[in-house]
């Protein structure tokens, strides 16, 4: 914003027949150029421009005189100026499923400074303002602007992703050997695999409806090993 500050300049007298100061008034805002204010009235404005950065600044003002009037003792006084507020205006998130492509956020402020991005929680990462989810579940992102000598910080507008479930995986199921002798080893190989990654947890083997026993998942491979079926065809699920 503009401001201004009025600066009055009297003479020792005044009254009927007796003029006020007239000409010119200088003054500096901190250590800025000297500038020039004309006296209308006995008073003269000191204008503080928009471009002021924010602080705390002393105005010195001086008075040279006229044809009527000698020169004044100087006049200093202080102004504050503060940073203005601003606002950030962040776009909402469409929701994703886990191993959709980066997503690129996108915010700006009035101030027409930059925006940072900073992950305040859920599984994702960020590089820039590019987020990438790293599973499922919601991802709770801030925007911020941390201000300058003009501008206020704005900080914690925040926007969540909810991040879905990928497709169901495929399952490959493979055997060591078959047929196999009774009491014999065979190792039951289970495949996982999603075109948005390579799925975790557990594997359950089943002879028909009665569990085998369970893997665990490494890169997508899962394997059982058992020497316990009996004589005949089996269903393996």
């Amino acid at each position: 914003q503009t401001g201004s500050v009025p600066v009055t300049v009297a003479g020792q007298y005044s009254g009927a027949g007796i003029a006020t100061p007239t000409g010119t008034i200088s003054y500096t805002i901190g250590t800025g150029t000297a500038q020039l204010a004309t006296i209308s009235s006995g008073t003269a404005t000191v204008s503080i421009p928009s471009t002021q950065a924010s602080g705390l600044y002393t105005v010195a003002v001086t008075y040279a005189g006229d044809t009527d009037y000698s020169a004044a003792t100087a006049l200093n006084f202080q102004v504050q100026v503060g940073p203005q507020a601003q606002t950030i205006a962040f776009n909402s998130l469409v929701p994703v499923t886990y191993g959709a492509a980066p997503i690129t956020l996108s915010a700006t402020a009035t101030s027409g400074l930059p925006v940072t991005f900073t992950i305040k929680s859920g599984p994702a990462t960020l590089n820039g303002n590019v987020l990438t989810a790293t599973g499922a579940g919601s991802v709770v992102v801030a925007a911020d602007q941390a201000g300058n000598a003009l501008w206020q910080a704005a900080t914690e507008v925040t926007q969540t992703l909810t991040v879905g479930k990928a497709a169901p995986a495929a399952i490959g199921l493979a055997s060591s050997s078959n047929p196999v002798l009774v009491q014999n080893a065979v190792t039951l190989t289970a495949t996982v695999s999603s075109a948005a990654g390579s799925p975790t947890g557990t594997v359950t083997f089943l002879d028909g409806l009665t569990p085998l026993g369970t893997g665990t998942l490494a890169g997508g491979v899962a394997t059982l090993t058992t020497s316990g079926l009996a004589v005949g065809s089996h269903t393996i699920t």
